[in-house]
């Protein structure tokens, strides 16, 4: 046997280094990949609840409820491969009719890293949520992320925002 660098007596057999790094690189990967991929999703849910707040906004200004008109300001506040979802809103009836508030769900998805679908979906347990749906008692949820699809992946990232419209005399 040879000697590699390193303490004396210290006996390491002729291509072991190599081994080791050889095993050792898909568990480094895999840890890479799935950093960068949490860094994705924390970037998508920053977004999507900037833009559910931006809509808010404008509903606020417009004194209207229904934010279905303002889905094309939603879709241009997208970037980086986020698909935006239609918008929804809700409102409270036992609210006071002068200055209701409003609660808007905002929604997109964006893709999953190759592997990670079917990685999580045993940690799941099977449990994914079905179509592209965003609801808000989604019982698959990790916090405003879900896993949706048996392949492609998609991850459905969930903004929300409760706004008071002005009151508006006579209206």
């Amino acid at each position: 046997m040879t000697t590699h660098g390193g303490a004396a007596g210290c006996r390491f057999p002729r291509g072991q280094s190599l081994l080791e790094t050889v095993m050792m690189l898909p568990l480094f990967l895999t840890l890479v990949f799935a950093l960068l991929q949490i860094g994705y999703i924390g970037f998508a849910v920053a977004i999507v609840h900037y833009a559910a707040s931006s809509v808010g906004r404008l509903a606020v200004e417009n004194n209207t409820p229904q934010v279905a008109a303002f889905q094309p300001h939603f879709s241009s506040l997208m970037m980086a491969g986020l698909k935006p979802l239609p918008l929804s809103s809700t409102q409270d009836p036992a609210e006071d009719p002068l200055t209701p508030t409003v609660t808007i769900n905002a929604c997109a998805s964006i893709p999953a890293y190759p592997f990670v679908g079917d990685f999580l979906k045993p940690i799941l347990g099977g449990a994914l949520a079905s179509g592209s749906s965003c609801a808000d008692n989604d019982p698959h949820a990790m916090g405003p992320v879900s896993l949706t699809g048996s392949g492609p992946y998609q991850f459905l990232i969930h903004g929300q925002t409760t706004v008071r419209m002005n009151y508006q005399p006579g209206g």
